[in-house]
């Protein structure tokens, strides 16, 4: 990938950031639905939780709930 091409998809993501979260209603969906069917499974176990690559932290959101 040539450092022009990375520069422009790194520019149009970072002027996109802002709105990220408005308009991620599947993100959402898919990270109440990970954490309501792995919560039974695991919650009991888990004390800490590193949440790494889902976005804007909507899975760690989803969690605090808990």
């Amino acid at each position: 990938m040539s450092a022009l091409f990375t520069h422009l998809v790194r520019e149009h993501f970072s002027s996109h950031a802002a709105d990220y979260d408005r308009f991620a209603k599947v993100q959402k969906v898919v990270a109440a639905r990970l954490v309501n069917e792995a919560w039974p499974l695991l919650g009991h176990k888990v004390t800490r939780v590193l949440d790494v690559g889902t976005g804007t932290g909507e899975v760690g959101r989803c969690l605090r709930g808990k």
